[in-house]
């Protein structure tokens, strides 16, 4: 499980709220999900998080809907509907 007094170098994996990170490089302190240090490994989507970088292909749940990164984006689906596919309404099945 992820600890905040952990130094995580590049490739460690931890577990939060319920899912698998991976350490991009050396890391303390900040969370995975809203930090770029880490790579999720699991394949649910992540709620989309303020601040935070995403790349082409990742996917995020926003205001009950799964959207797609068409490229580099940090900015929200709302902010910037141009960058993201809205693949349509998410049910965790």
């Amino acid at each position: 499980a992820w600890d905040e007094n952990t130094t995580y170098t590049g490739g460690e994996k931890v577990s939060f709220n319920g899912l698998v990170w991976e350490a991009k490089y050396w890391i303390q302190g900040a969370a995975p999900e809203s930090s770029d240090a880490w790579k999720l490994l699991s394949t649910l989507p992540v709620a989309w998080t303020s601040g935070k970088a995403y790349l082409t292909g990742e996917q995020v749940l926003f205001e009950g809907n799964l959207y797609q990164a068409k490229w580099w984006v940090n900015s929200s689906p709302v902010s910037a509907p141009e960058a993201w596919t809205n693949k349509g309404p998410f049910a965790c099945e």
